[in-house]
């Protein structure tokens, strides 16, 4: 009877989920009965029993995510077969998943909800801090059909379509005479966000993303055109506004990702910089990554103070509660994801694949002790990865910080990040496993007394900072009935 009753809640859902690209009357419709039925199962019936305030930070951007599909219905800023795409690969990956819930009836937890590939090194561009030194003095590089496996294994095994390339610049990978599209096009179940630089996007490629329909690419951008070029080249923010300009008139939705430094903090959580490319340039949503000191030239120096993190938090709190924007910020963003998603942490976690094969907890965690190739040479697959020590460690850190407490007890969710906010813990664990550097910055980082003392004072101050806020919006936080019906 419950399997019955799911499968007709499902299908209701798939007919809703269609209907929005009818007409603006029946959006409208749904919009208004969706939005209270989310405010309901985040907030009122909180089943996973969350602090309130962490399941209100989730209704609003979730209320922020469809506020931004339907201004993309409405101003053509999606085409028919993306949005077909998208619904489909939604889909596959929420209703009537088998793979998923054998994985949980096996191992006792939701597999990673998705996973992230740096195919390649070899980068176009030489941008001043890079988390991954790219540039194009590297050919490192994964082979087409190894990418091929881990996302077919991905699907299989997990029951997951969502995939994360990063890079190096991800249009650059070309491999047995096949790069990134074709890979979309091998998996019209999954859907790809794309981090890129933007630069290669020219009206050939936005027609070919058009056709595969089930890619979004987040263009990277330091603000305007002065702090974009400024770290990634003369001439660049211009080929930006051309490939987003590209991806506008063919119906592909893109977003932005922002990195915040100390220098930048204000700009990229200000209203002039969402009015341009939210409402002039049609981009649908942004991904802010604060500054993290790894990767080439890496500086404390340049991390948002704990300060300006504050700050930056105020001001995406506006953003995305009053203003409806969909931008979520890696680390002030911690409530949406029920904090780290290192290590692939059941639910809502993922881990990291680069270009040589290693595998890393996190995109910014540059240490490993397992290589996907040899694994596969073993005859391994990816739940071998799931169950080395180094990654269950890391996990189980994060069940005691937060998932193992009850709701009045839960650590921090805005200061949850292993090498940021937890540094001492990182390192200790990185040394015990014996996890190797990605490559030389990351070992001197590891070995660098200097560095690891200022990253663990880091780590305080940010306590001293965000607990005050924690315990005040999120762990003493009333519910309130009567809040819905008074923001809808």
């Amino acid at each position: 009877m419950k399997t019955a009753i799911n499968n007709l809640k499902n299908e209701a859902i798939s007919i809703f989920l269609r209907d929005l690209s009818k007409t603006k009357v029946i959006r409208n419709a749904g919009v208004k009965i969706l939005r209270k039925k989310m405010w309901e199962d985040y907030v009122e019936r909180n089943i996973l029993n969350f602090p309130v305030g962490v399941q209100e930070d989730k209704y609003y951007l979730a209320e922020a995510y469809l506020n931004t599909a339907i201004r993309a219905l409405n101003q053509n800023l999606i085409s028919k077969n993306v949005l077909k795409k998208l619904i489909h690969a939604f889909e596959s990956s929420h209703f009537g998943n088998s793979k998923t819930h054998e994985f949980k009836e096996k191992y006792g937890f939701e597999p990673p909800l998705f996973l992230t590939i740096s195919p390649t090194k070899f980068c176009n561009l030489r941008c001043t801090g890079c988390y991954a030194s790219s540039s194009k003095d590297f050919k490192n590089k994964l082979p087409y059909d190894i990418v091929k496996r881990i996302l077919q294994e991905k699907q299989d095994l997990w029951g997951r379509h969502f995939t994360v390339i990063s890079g190096g610049e991800p249009f650059v990978y070309r491999d047995s005479g096949k790069g990134i599209i074709d890979l979309a096009a091998e998996f019209p179940d999954q859907f790809f966000l794309v981090y890129t630089n933007g630069t290669l996007i020219d009206k050939t490629t936005a027609e070919k993303l058009a056709e595969v329909g089930n890619i979004t690419p987040a263009i990277s951008v330091e603000g305007f055109e002065e702090e974009t070029d400024a770290r990634r080249g003369k001439g660049v923010f211009k080929k930006i506004l051309d490939a987003m300009e590209n991806l506008r008139e063919v119906g592909v939705p893109f977003g932005i990702s922002i990195t915040a430094t100390r220098n930048n903090y204000q700009l990229v959580v200000s209203d002039q910089l969402y009015n341009f490319f939210f409402d002039v340039q049609g981009a649908l949503y942004a991904w802010i990554f604060q500054y993290m000191p790894i990767g080439r030239s890496f500086t404390i120096d340049l991390m948002p103070t704990p300060e300006q993190r504050l700050y930056m938090w105020e001001k995406e709190r506006i953003l995305v509660r009053e203003k409806k924007r969909f931008v979520a910020d890696f680390w002030n963003s911690g409530t949406i994801s029920n904090g780290c998603i290192c290590s692939g942490k059941d639910r809502s976690g993922y881990f990291y694949i680069d270009w040589n094969g290693n595998i890393m907890p996190c995109v910014f965690i540059p240490y490993y002790t397992h290589n996907i190739l040899e694994i596969y040479k073993n005859g391994g697959n990816l739940n071998t990865i799931l169950f080395q020590p180094f990654y269950t460690e890391l996990r189980k850190w994060h069940h005691s910080y937060i998932l193992d407490r009850p709701p009045e007890k839960m650590g921090n969710m805005l200061a949850e990040c292993a090498i940021r906010d937890h540094y001492l813990m990182l390192n200790r664990v990185v040394k015990k496993h014996h996890a190797q550097p990605e490559d030389e910055a990351a070992s001197q980082a590891l070995n660098d007394e200097d560095y690891r003392k200022k990253m663990i004072e880091y780590g305080k101050k940010i306590k001293n900072i965000m607990d005050p806020v924690w315990n005040k919006f999120y762990i003493k936080a009333e519910f309130n009935s009567k809040k819905y019906t008074k923001t809808a």
